[in-house]
């Protein structure tokens, strides 16, 4: 652990502040972040986002007819008027003010913000790998990876070929099972993310690549109830490559977002205000890009994908709810950790989470509307996603996906 903690400390600090109580940020220069050193000791440039499609080109090629691939149904008509707001970025402000010890929320120009890995956090899990744990999504077959496994999604999937997807994420603050991380694995967590992956099938599970990001509340890893930026990425089917950054693998180039900070400290609510956040992954020769509320972030090279995996583009991607369920710290029972809102998704607007204006770049320079379809690895009582509906701009394509956990219906461990 103490290695790779001493890997991801920079070698030069321009500038630091407190983002907010407990998250530390260094300002380092770009070309001396952990994953652009790799770049460098392999004589690789670093790469900028050029020739991108504008959002609003994109959006306006992906939009869909009223009724669209689907009737527009009449939950969706008393909804569809309404439009949830962007949500005000915690991040993307820091510029505003100075933090408790007076010093400026924003990194220097030519300089990015990584947030500090320091070794208690990591020190609190039992391993290495329990510190950067995620799990494969749901494979078209329902409960493809049993019992055994505590992850539990409730997401809509599509095998198609891509270039990127796009999609906005409601922003909940699910309850997460109080459950530390030296009393299981890796202590709950409840996120919605935007998975791309790429799978060929020819050589089993390990080949299987991903790009993720999206919002997760894990208070084991980040010590408080917050949504957290996340980015993710596994080379090898989740086996020995995965983890979370900042881990040394994305390259960031944008000095206002800080990876793995709270986004904010607003969040929708249940028969209130409602926001969301708009993510987008983009594939050109240099990499995968990252793009929230439609700032570049940065992108993961290349050169870490294989040509059966993400190198030339994605196979399948999916968009949804994904929760740890872990029975050995409390046997005998579901966990009650909140997906979403915590409400089950026919509740509808205003009450259960969303994901809206969903599409994926079929070519780098246009873009089809979604249409993906549920796939579980739980119970519907627990957690369930519904069907993707057809609306106008700017809702699109979009579903409704979470729920509760323990109740009821959803009283066993699985």
């Amino acid at each position: 652990m103490t290695g790779f903690v001493s890997a991801l400390q920079p070698s030069e600090v321009r500038h630091s502040f407190e983002l907010a109580p407990g998250v530390e940020v260094d300002c380092v220069p770009v070309e001396k972040q952990p994953a652009s050193k790799h770049l460098v000791a392999a004589r690789r440039p670093l790469a900028s986002l050029t020739g991108a499609p504008s959002r609003a080109a994109l959006r306006a090629l992906a939009a869909p007819a009223p009724g669209g691939h689907g009737a527009t149904s009449m939950q969706a008509a008393a909804h569809i008027a309404k439009t949830p707001s962007v949500m005000p970025m915690l991040v993307q402000d820091t510029h505003r003010g100075a933090d408790a010890h007076g010093h400026d929320r924003r990194c220097p120009a030519d300089t990015v913000p990584i947030r500090r890995t320091k070794i208690e956090d990591v020190a609190q899990f039992r391993s290495l790998a329990d510190y950067n744990h995620k799990s494969r999504p749901p494979a078209p077959s329902a409960n493809a990876f049993g019992e055994a496994n505590p992850h539990e999604h409730a997401a809509l999937f599509q095998n198609v070929k891509s270039q990127g997807v796009h999609g906005f994420l409601s922003v909940f603050a699910p309850s997460v099972e109080p459950i530390s991380a030296a009393e299981s694995y890796w202590g709950e967590f409840s996120l919605v993310q935007a998975w791309v992956l790429g799978y060929s099938g020819g050589r089993g599970y390990e080949a299987l690549q991903s790009v993720e990001a999206g919002l997760q509340v894990w208070p084991a890893r980040y010590h408080d109830a917050l949504p957290h930026l996340f980015v993710f990425s596994t080379q090898d089917g989740y086996a020995e490559t995965g983890c979370y950054e900042p881990c040394g693998k994305f390259v960031q180039t944008n000095r206002d977002i800080v990876i793995g900070a709270p986004l904010s400290t607003v969040h929708s609510a249940v028969d209130g205000p409602q926001y969301d956040v708009e993510f987008a992954w983009y594939r050109n020769a240099q990499g995968w890009w990252l793009i929230v509320n439609g700032a570049t972030v940065g992108y993961y090279p290349a050169s870490l994908y294989a040509a059966d995996g993400l190198l030339e583009g994605s196979t399948r991607f999916g968009f949804g709810g994904e929760i740890v369920n872990d029975t050995q710290a409390h046997p005998g029972r579901h966990t009650r950790t909140q997906m979403g809102s915590g409400r089950l998704p026919a509740e509808g607007y205003g009450k259960a989470a969303f994901v809206r204006d969903v599409y994926y770049y079929d070519t780098p320079s246009s873009a089809v509307v979604g249409t993906p379809t549920p796939s579980h690895d739980t119970k519907a009582t627990c957690y369930a996603a519904v069907d993707i509906e057809a609306a106008p701009e700017p809702w699109g394509a979009y579903f409704f996906f979470g729920g509760p956990g323990y109740n009821e219906q959803c009283a066993g461990t699985r």
